[in-house]
């Protein structure tokens, strides 16, 4: 939490004084400081930050092995809308759809015979709206920044298989909460309608230990309302409409 909120302080601080810096320098006006309707797809890497640490007291035995695959492609389409307040600085709002990977986490014991526990976050959508500031630094350079909400409807699913007779226990829940989301990045100006850019993001979910309670029973997991944090680094491309 600590370097969270360490990162959080660094961005805003950064963040105000490139604000500052464009008030106090002129800049030279772009055509895209005039704002207007935008369009968006963006494409890269993205992660859930899942529960790696196990109860295991109804497992047969203690843990001897575990597999966490939690990240993968993360790809996001937004639609947005900016309205030029000075010659360079832009403030409006967007909201966009998010792909997320599935995060699987595997445990294995040595017990005879020995239990495979497995656990699957699955992001089935993931919607956002933020508030954008953007800033040219230069005719064709920006720096921007984002802050909102991001919507996140969840699969999840866990299983318990026993080894040599097959014996499966398994439990399956959806769960849908609304977190907060902050993303910074920066622009550059192909054309006038144009612009490549790269953003990080991050969500801010629940990051507690899965809590797995008695596995043989009907309802063997305590963390499926567990909606982890999420963050992605994607490059993408943005087309302002020429009005």
């Amino acid at each position: 939490m600590k370097k969270v909120l360490l990162t959080a302080t660094a961005l805003v601080s950064l963040g105000a004084a490139s604000f500052a810096m464009a008030g106090s320098v002129e800049q030279p006006a772009h055509q895209d400081s005039k704002g207007g309707l935008y369009v968006g797809v963006g494409a890269g890497w993205g992660a859930l930050t899942t529960p790696s640490d196990f109860y295991n007291s109804g497992l047969n035995s203690s843990l001897t092995s575990s597999f966490q695959k939690e990240n993968g492609f993360a790809g996001r389409v937004n639609l947005g809308y900016l309205f030029s307040v000075s010659n360079n600085v832009l403030l409006g709002l967007e909201t966009g759809y998010i792909y997320l990977p599935e995060t699987t986490n595997t445990l294995v014991t040595n017990a005879n015979p020995s239990q495979t526990l497995k656990q699957e976050y699955n992001p089935r959508y993931v919607l956002d709206l933020l508030g954008v500031a953007k800033v040219y630094v230069t005719n064709q350079i920006n720096l921007f920044g984002k802050a909102g909400l991001a919507y996140v409807s969840q699969e999840y699913t866990t299983s318990v298989v026993t080894a040599g007779n097959g014996a499966l226990v398994s439990s399956y829940s959806t769960k849908q909460k609304v977190l907060p989301e902050v993303a910074v990045g920066a622009g550059y100006n192909i054309t006038d309608n144009l612009e490549a850019n790269i953003t990080y993001a991050h969500a801010f979910g629940s990051e507690n230990n899965a809590q797995i309670t008695d596995l043989t029973s009907a309802t063997p997991i305590s963390n499926k309302n567990v909606i982890p944090s999420f963050n992605t680094v994607m490059a993408g491309l943005n087309y302002t409409f020429s009005l």
